[in-house]
């Protein structure tokens, strides 16, 4: 099937790696710790609420 072969724009690998942050942005750093409060409380939705954001943050500003 086309798209199914490594090294294909639309395949993919899940679970996708964390996001890291931005070395000196403010809101990646803030985002992340988001992130961690939510891992910490056991919030998994949160915490996955928290990666989105960071993802888009990364795609628009960086």
């Amino acid at each position: 099937m086309i798209g199914d072969e490594p090294g294909s724009d639309e395949f993919r690998y899940f679970p996708l790696p964390a996001p890291q942050p931005a070395p000196g942005c403010a809101e990646c750093l803030r985002l992340k710790a988001q992130e961690r409060a939510a891992a910490r409380a056991r919030d998994q939705s949160a915490a996955a609420d928290a990666r989105v954001h960071l993802r888009r943050h990364l795609g628009r500003a960086h």
